[in-house]
């Protein structure tokens, strides 16, 4: 049967690859649209600010409305470092990159072995190597626990973007 061919393996791996470079990709918009909006709350009600320097701050519901952003801009800047989102901004860049160069070793590897139209102990190799480098890159996760509705959505995508057509399977094992 085709599907039980060793070269699965790869394309499995491949598969994987794409869905946690998906995945972590994500994840790290989210944080880095945290960030910015943590910055950017912070950067407009600095002292030396244009924006809160204008008079109209001052006045009625404007006042209100500054000085309740003041307040929220405040506890920003104090939660910010606790929560470490610069941090995780890097993390899940460091996590993705790493995912990306894996992603991209594997497909050649898929190419290799459709162009050679067969999945030699070359390929083999090349596998065991991209399998070290991605057991190292597991333990890097920046999250405990992943976003469900996150990973189901880039399971899909993966899945779209790489049905088991698109890939050649050597006749015999």
């Amino acid at each position: 049967m085709r599907q039980d061919h060793p070269v699965w393996e790869v394309y499995d791996l491949l598969r994987t690859a794409k869905l946690n470079e998906k995945y972590f990709g994500y994840r790290l918009q989210k944080y880095v649209r945290i960030n910015n909006f943590m910055e950017f709350a912070i950067a407009a009600t600095a002292s030396t600010s244009a924006i809160a320097s204008l008079t109209l701050w001052n006045e009625g519901l404007a006042g209100h409305f500054w000085q309740s952003f003041l307040v929220i801009s405040a506890v920003i800047s104090v939660a910010k470092p606790i929560l470490g989102i610069t941090k995780r901004v890097r993390l899940y860049e460091e996590v993705l990159s790493e995912y990306r160069a894996l992603s991209y070793e594997l497909m050649q590897l898929k190419v290799g072995i459709s162009t050679a139209r067969k999945y030699n102990e070359i390929h083999i190799d090349k596998f065991n190597e991209i399998m070290e480098k991605h057991a190292t890159l597991v333990s890097k996760s920046p999250e405990s626990t992943e976003n469900k509705t996150v990973k189901t959505t880039c399971i899909d995508e993966v899945i779209k973007a790489y049905p088991p057509e698109n890939f050649f399977v050597p006749k015999g094992i």
